[in-house]
């Protein structure tokens, strides 16, 4: 890059060995272009010491680089997508700041675990490397009632942690982490502030009209929230995008990395860019690749059980019948804190879900899956589901052959009402619901979905549902 003109400033994350460090130092000494920081910070995924790093490198890039007219934060695992000379031309042409930002509590950005609770609570340890003291602490500041209040007038706003800043805008920053340290003070205890900090700060500073809100690197994300990495069959694909670098580029091929390189430090200026690579990331982690010729990079929702596993769904208003299953079963795992908890209890795989709501899990039923079946050896689980949350069972459409699903009739009975629904009682519309929620999952489950017969008693029919679990093969020799 400082071939092409470019400054770099280079923070060295303290964890990292020191002699890589002492190398890369030697390496670059007496370039004038490139400055490595001596200040190493130690960093932790979703701390404040994120944010930290980055300051300390674009105080010092600020200071050091009188003629840098663009602060571009990237990472190690970033590569250019487009030439020096396209991007300079871009930045160039284009008055603003690419940074993306939504707001906090009405975006999209959060779609599993805590959202207002990474403001309002103080997070002191690392929720990856200290869960168990992660969770206590936020446990006991919500008993307690330690909730605090967002600094009045601070409008917060979320997005990616990799932006593009010009010059005056980072002076703006800076400034403002200086004078307003109460500012500063509340962000260092909030959770995962590198998707926060930044991203409320440019805003309230500059005007909307000056900025692109989106990041200028091409990333993405899986449905298990980790960023995707990009390949050399790729190529074609990231050098269309409308992006000027991409996150995370595979390591594997030094032949695909020299590529990049080449076409960085080239003149190369693309006649046309597209700006639909998001969403034909996201169309292929919903639908997978058709015929499953290819193996997918992506994150592919057919990979929430083993080829292996098999999973038999109860839908019963029955909250006893976990209890009595001898299969290994995940109890009522869709219930969450927040709805009929109780029903899951004794099924020992409340821990794993617990950062997850109930409104998570059903929007998000192939990780729930995920995180349940990974690592266990038993082949054959059995879910039980409470009937008002029956509607994730069309998500699981592609389990078919992997699962059978077996309705209690006593969920369609008369003890439903027009008032609030208990657990194990429907209103009317919601009867007609899961009527038509059946006849879609009989579609999609071709030969894999039985009905408990409506004329058992309650006994009779946890007989039967009890039964049926134990069974595997048809009179065929066909998984049921």
């Amino acid at each position: 890059m400082a071939a092409q003109g470019d400054y770099v400033a280079v923070h060295f994350d303290r964890r990292g060995a020191a002699q890589d460090f002492h190398k890369i130092r030697h390496a670059f000494a007496g370039n004038g272009r490139v400055h490595i920081l001596p200040r190493r910070v130690k960093c932790g995924w979703g701390e404040w010491s994120l944010v930290r790093a980055t300051l300390v490198t674009l105080r010092a890039a600020f200071q050091r680089f009188d003629a840098a007219t663009h602060f571009y934060l990237i990472s190690g695992d970033c590569m250019p997508i487009k030439s020096a000379v396209h991007i300079k031309q871009s930045l160039g042409e284009n008055n603003r700041d690419y940074i993306e930002n939504h707001d906090f509590f009405n975006g999209f950005w959060i779609n599993t675990g805590i959202q207002r609770d990474r403001l309002i609570y103080r997070h002191v340890f690392n929720e990856r490397r200290q869960k168990r003291l992660y969770d206590l602490s936020l446990a006991l500041q919500r008993k307690l009632g330690l909730a605090r209040d967002i600094p009045a007038g601070l409008n917060v706003r979320i997005g990616s942690q990799w932006w593009c800043l010009r010059r005056s805008t980072v002076q703006r920053v800076l400034k403002f982490t200086r004078r307003n340290l109460r500012i500063v003070q509340f962000f260092k205890t909030t959770w995962i502030p590198d998707e926060i900090f930044f991203q409320t700060l440019v805003p309230r500073l500059i005007p909307a009209d000056e900025i692109e809100n989106r990041p200028p690197t091409l990333l993405h994300f899986s449905n298990y929230g980790f960023p995707i990495s990009f390949y050399p069959d790729h190529m074609d694909f990231l050098v269309g995008q409308d992006a000027f670098f991409a996150r995370k580029i595979g390591a594997e091929s030094p032949a695909f990395l020299q590529k990049l390189w080449d076409l960085y430090a080239s003149d190369l200026i693309p006649s046309d860019v597209q700006t639909n690579g998001p969403d034909l990331i996201a169309d292929i982690q919903t639908a997978g690749r058709a015929g499953r010729r290819f193996g997918g990079r992506f994150f592919d929702p057919d990979q929430s059980l083993r080829p292996d596993q098999h999973l038999s769904v109860i839908v019963t208003a029955d909250g006893d019948l976990p209890a009595q299953c001898t299969l290994p079963n995940y109890g009522f795992a869709f219930a969450g804190s927040d709805g009929g908890a109780e029903t899951a209890a004794g099924s020992g795989w409340g821990d794993q879900l617990a950062f997850m709501d109930r409104a998570a899990r059903l929007e998000n039923p192939n990780l729930v899956l995920t995180v349940l079946c990974a690592g266990q050896s038993a082949q054959h689980a059995a879910l039980f589901l409470n009937p008002a949350d029956a509607g994730v069972l069309p998500k699981l459409a592609h389990l078919r052959g992997q699962m059978r699903v077996i309705f209690d009739a006593g969920i369609l009975d008369d003890r439903a009402s027009d008032d609030a629904p208990q657990f194990g009682q429907l209103t009317r519309q919601r009867q007609n619901e899961l009527a038509d929620i059946i006849r879609q999952v009989k579609c999609d489950h071709n030969g894999q979905v039985f009905d408990v017969p409506n004329n058992l008693s309650r006994t009779d029919a946890r007989a039967w549902i009890l039964a049926w679990l134990n069974k595997t093969e048809d009179k065929d020799g066909l998984y049921l």
